[in-house]
C-alpha cells in the first residue's frame, strides 16, 4: 500500500502544527526514483528537522517502530546517535525527525583516521543490533529469499536481461540449500555510509533512514558494502568486522553475495522503470562480477 498521495499542504500543515508557523522548509526530496518526500526543516528558533513522507506506507511504519522501540535496545553510549521521532501522522504516513549534526560520509568522506574510525563503530552498532533481544513474532515482514520471493525480485528485469543470466542467478537461488544456516534477526536493511553521519572533530556515528529495517539475515547489512564501498578499500571492511568483533564465514560471504544478486537483477528493472539508468548500469556490473564470484 503506498503512502497518502495528498498534496503538499497536509504536510506543510503538520509541520507548521507540529514545529510552529516561522518554519523554513528545503526540499530535499529525490527528482527520480522512489516517489517520497523529503524535507529539512528549520523552526523559528533555528532548530532543525527532517520531515519524510515514503513511497510506501510499510517504510513509515518500519521507521517509526525502530526509532521508537528498537533503537532502546541497542548498547548504550556516547559514540553512537539515532534520529528521534517528533511526530508521526498515521494519515499522511509522514513523520517528523531530529536533524543529527554532521555530514553523510558517502557525499563528504572524512580523513582517514576518522572513516576508519566510523566504520568499526558502525560494525559495533551493527552487531549490537543483530543480537538485540527484539520480539520479532509480530513482525509482518519477515523476508525470506523462497522462490516465488526471488521471482517476484526477478519479475521486472527479465525483459531487461538476458535469459541465460536469469537462467544462471534462478539456479543458484533457488536451489535447495541456498539459504542454509542463517537466522533472522533484526537489520537495519540500507546500511551503508550512505546513511551514517559523523561530525568533524566529533567520533560519534550517527545512523539515520531506518524505513527499512526489518526482520531478516544479518549479512543484509553487510550486502550493499561487499560489492561497492570495500571493493578499493578492503581496510574499511577491516575496520567494520573489528568492530563487529567477527568476519563472515565462507558460507555468509556466499549468503551476502547471493542477497547482492537478488538486489542487483531486481534492480536492474526497479532503475529503468524509475528512470534511474545510473543505477541500473551499476546493478549489471554487479551481476557480471558476480558470476565471477558464486
Amino acid at each position: 500500500m503506498t503512502a497518502d498521495t495528498s498534496e503538499p499542504d497536509g504536510l506543510r500543515v503538520f509541520a507548521a502544527t507540529t514545529l510552529g508557523s516561522g518554519i523554513g522548509i528545503d526540499d530535499r526530496s529525490r527528482t527520480f526514483g522512489r516517489k517520497s518526500v523529503t524535507w529539512r526543516i528549520r523552526s523559528g528558533d533555528g532548530t532543525g528537522f527532517y520531515l519524510k513522507r515514503h513511497e510506501f506506507r510499510h517504510h513509515y511504519e518500519a521507521e517509526v517502530r525502530a526509532l521508537n522501540t528498537w533503537v532502546s535496545r541497542l548498547s548504550p553510549g556516547s559514540w553512537w546517535a539515532a534520529p528521534e521521532v517528533v511526530a508521526t501522522s498515521k494519515e499522511l504516513g509522514a513523520v517528523i525527525l531530529t536533524e543529527l549534526p554532521g555530514e553523510i560520509i558517502e557525499d563528504s568522506p572524512p580523513g582517514a583516521g576518522e572513516l576508519r574510525a566510523a566504520y568499526s563503530h558502525a560494525g559495533r552498532l551493527a552487531r549490537s543490533l543483530h543480537d538485540a533481544d527484539i520480539d520479532l513474532s509480530d513482525e509482518p515482514r519477515e523476508q525470506v529469499y523462497t522462490p516465488d520471493a526471488v521471482e517476484r525480485h526477478f519479475a521486472g528485469s527479465r525483459t531487461h536481461l538476458d535469459p541465460s543470466t536469469c537462467d544462471w542467478a534462478e539456479a543458484i537461488l533457488t536451489a535447495p540449500d541456498a539459504w542454509d544456516g542463517l537466522e533472522i534477526v533484526p537489520m537495519h536493511g540500507d546500511y551503508s555510509p550512505r546513511n551514517w553521519i559523523i561530525q568533524g572533530g566529533d567520533p560519534t556515528l550517527k545512523v539515520i533512514d531506518w524505513e527499512r529495517s526489518r526482520p531478516g539475515y544479518w549479512v543484509e547489512d553487510i550486502q550493499r558494502m561487499t560489492h561497492d564501498h570495500w571493493l578499493d578499500d578492503t581496510h574499511l571492511r577491516d575496520a567494520f568486522f573489528e568492530g563487529y568483533g567477527r568476519t563472515p564465514t565462507h558460507a555468509e560471504w556466499r549468503h551476502a553475495n547471493q542477497i547482492t544478486l537478488v538486489n542487483a537483477i531486481g534492480g536492474v528493472g526497479w532503475a529503468i522503470s524509475h528512470g534511474d539508468m545510473q543505477f541500473a548500469e551499476h546493478n549489471r556490473k554487479t551481476i557480471e562480477r558476480l558470476k565471477e564470484l558464486l
